[in-house]
């Protein structure tokens, strides 16, 4: 048995192409093409890899994804000489597509042309124009034609479901719109992606003249920080520059705000809508009863100076002034002590922690309560367990020598055993003493606990929130009285004429 589970092991395929094969030699198409597949994702680059997987999709009649596999053979550098005999053969089992253009204006650049099934983008042959090539469509799909490029409008053409080796001829007019130029210079920083947004349209600009339709529409660069949109309003005929390493995004990111403030700033480009820092996020500051936040970024800023506030319900505002470097990150800290109201908080939280800590040593005396009374019920019980046998013994003790008096002297044994009866009940004192002792600490205990109880139920543990705290009413100048104009004295009455 075990010679026949050895030489079964050798006998079997021993890497994925080899499986791959033996699959297919079994006619077990659903299987070669799950084993294909999982080949050509562990080997991207191998050629290989690639061919097999055509063999696969070849072998389930899918015969689209099979010239989609020989062609990616052929372009990782694939030497097998029956690849194109290979994709020759599957072109009856596809769908072609031929597509002519005319009224593009070539001076200002080549249509560009994409058929999509759903979001994916079908290749196709090297554009020429007037006619553009599609040799293999998948059959039975609906599918979508779109054309655009510069400063031609964009329109979309719905394909119907293509039948196996059907041509499919389109001629198709396109509409020239009014242009103009946008001149992008090369830029330097990495990771930047220059866009011109018109409407729901987003056209990329590469650096050098960029043929675009006129009108508006917003410059859009993205960068590792963000997106910067500069508006634009583009003539036709007229050449635009674009300015792109003067604008590349920045991030500017506050550390130490105050949970629950309102951050707003004022600049180039600066966010229409405040930052609003969450009331519940940060960790407690135990130096100054504030919640500060975690760090706040505000990704997509114009490099350049800008104001700003920083607006808290119960601190107040503050006011700073921050230089942001496009394409980089910016940190500036906030300092809560800083705010106008920072030292009433601060007092406020001070008498918080002073009223919790009394709190805090409710629990204390309570367990201590607590504790004296399991420690008196052990008394109780203790004291009765020795009480109980002092008792039993000192009976024993009776009973003997009321027996031993039978036969002796019995004035002597009575008097013997009268001294033995006052030391028991003087070791019995005390034990009673122990138990007495511990029921009053049972019942202080239990006092204790029910009063904590009730305390708890009338004064809950007070939690900190700043938004809560009682602060004194801020203090407001009087405002400075108008000064009172001078009354001019009236003017002196004229003299009474003299009389004749």
């Amino acid at each position: 048995m075990l010679l026949l589970l050895f030489s079964s092991a050798l006998a079997a395929p021993a890497t994925l192409g080899d499986r791959v094969a033996a699959a297919l030699l079994a006619g077990d198409c659903a299987s070669a093409r799950a084993l294909a597949e999982k080949q050509a994702e562990v080997l991207p680059h191998d050629p290989v890899a690639a061919k097999l997987l055509g063999d696969a999709h070849r072998c389930a009649s899918d015969a689209y994804l099979a010239i989609r596999s020989y062609e990616h053979a052929r372009e990782l550098g694939s030497a097998d000489p029956n690849l194109q005999r290979l994709i020759d053969s599957q072109q009856k089992a596809v769908g072609h597509l031929a597509v002519t253009l005319s009224g593009a204006d070539l001076a200002v650049g080549a249509p560009v042309l994409r058929v999509l099934q759903g979001t994916a983008v079908l290749p196709g042959a090297a554009p020429a124009y007037p006619t553009y090539t599609w040799p293999a469509l998948p059959l039975g799909v609906a599918l979508q034609l779109e054309v655009g490029g510069p400063g031609i409008a964009p329109r979309v053409e719905p394909l119907g479901p293509f039948t196996a080796d059907e041509a499919r001829a389109l001629a198709l007019p396109v509409v020239q719109q009014a242009l103009a130029v946008l001149v992008v210079p090369a830029w330097t920083a990495r990771d930047v992606r220059v866009e011109l947004v018109q409407g729901a349209v987003r056209t990329p600009l590469a650096p050098g003249d960029n043929g675009v339709p006129a009108g508006p529409g917003v410059v859009a660069i993205t960068g590792p920080y963000g997106e910067l949109g500069l508006p634009v309003t583009l003539v036709s005929g007229a050449r635009a520059p674009v300015a792109v390493d003067e604008n590349v995004p920045g991030l500017l990111s506050l550390v130490g705000l105050p949970a629950g403030a309102t951050v707003t700033l004022s600049g180039p480009a600066a966010p229409p809508a405040p930052l609003v820092v969450p009331a519940a996020v940060g960790t407690l500051d135990r130096a100054s009863g504030v919640r500060v936040a975690p760090a706040q970024p505000l990704t997509g800023l114009h490099g350049g100076a800008y104001g700003v506030q920083v607006t808290h319900p119960v601190l107040g505002a503050v006011d700073l002034q921050v230089d942001v470097i496009g394409g980089e990150i910016t940190t500036r800290a906030v300092d809560p002590a800083t705010f106008p109201r920072s030292a009433d908080l601060r007092a406020a939280y001070i008498t918080f922690e002073q009223a919790r800590r009394r709190e805090a040593r409710v629990p204390a005396l309570t367990a201590v309560a607590a504790g004296g009374a399991v420690l008196g019920l052990g008394g109780v019980a203790l004291g009765a367990i020795l009480y109980e046998g002092a008792v039993s013994r000192l009976a024993d003790e009776r009973a003997a020598y009321a027996l031993a008096g039978e036969d002796g002297d019995v004035a002597a044994m009575r008097t013997a055993y009268e001294g033995i009866a006052t030391e028991r009940r003087a070791a019995v004192l005390p034990l009673v003493a122990l138990a007495g002792g511990g029921a009053l600490t049972v019942g202080f205990g239990a006092t204790g606990v029910l009063s904590f109880a009730k305390h708890r139920h009338d004064h809950p543990v007070p939690v900190w929130d700043p938004a809560l705290a009682v602060l004194p009413a801020p203090v407001v100048p009087p405002a400075a009285a108008p000064p009172v104009a001078p009354v001019a004295p009236p003017p002196a009455a004229p003299p009474a004429p003299a009389l004749p």
